[in-house]
């Protein structure tokens, strides 16, 4: 399994990523350890529960609380998806 970290998982080349990272397995197929965001939090969030992050981390510390809010809200988009690893 590979290990990977994304910085700006929300922007143009983080979301390229995790297109390919789709394609090549998902979550079964990396362990993912920390993806990075700067605002898009809710973004964020969703990214780190479907790809089982160990950590979600945003750039502006004003949204951590949102963050924090968004990683605790119930899974809605696969039945499959599971919270992000703490």
């Amino acid at each position: 399994m590979r290990r990977i970290s994304i910085f700006g998982a929300t922007g143009s080349i983080g979301l390229q990523t995790i297109d390919l990272m789709r394609r090549q397995g998902g979550a079964a197929a990396f362990h993912t350890v920390a993806l990075t965001a700067g605002r898009n939090v809710a973004e964020l969030a969703s990214l780190a529960r479907e790809f089982r992050a160990e950590i979600a981390v945003t750039a502006d510390e004003s949204c951590l609380p949102a963050l924090r809010e968004c990683a605790m809200s119930p899974i809605r988009s696969t039945p499959s998806a599971t919270r992000p690893r703490r």
